[in-house]
């Protein structure tokens, strides 16, 4: 079975695009990271009577604590995604490289 020039062409561009999206894949990720702890801390200081406990209790409890859950979820696999198109690109490129040295090695 040998590669196609197109998938060695696909995984070219996701490789050569990579550093681009995955700069934007990590920088979503870690504000999206960093948003639940933002807003965690505005839903506890919203319940300021409140004990620690139940501070928190409330923030995990409250719409936008879970909004800014899934777009952390949302925003973590959209990393893991772009990360398993690269590992598969590359794993393209280097059956293609084992595929071409194996028929040269037959010519030879």
């Amino acid at each position: 079975m040998l590669i196609s020039d197109q998938a060695i062409q696909g995984a070219l561009r996701v490789l050569h695009e990579a550093p681009q999206h995955l700069s934007v894949a990590v920088y979503d990720a870690r504000k999206a990271e960093n948003m639940l702890k933002a807003v965690k801390s505005l839903e506890m200081k919203r319940h300021n009577s409140l004990s620690a406990a139940g501070q928190e209790r409330e923030a995990y409890a409250s719409p936008a604590y879970k909004e800014a859950v899934e777009q952390d979820a949302i925003a973590g696999a959209a990393l893991i995604a772009l990360k398993a198109r690269i590992g598969a690109a590359q794993t393209t490129i280097d059956v293609w490289r084992t595929e071409s040295a194996t028929e040269r090695a037959s010519y030879g």
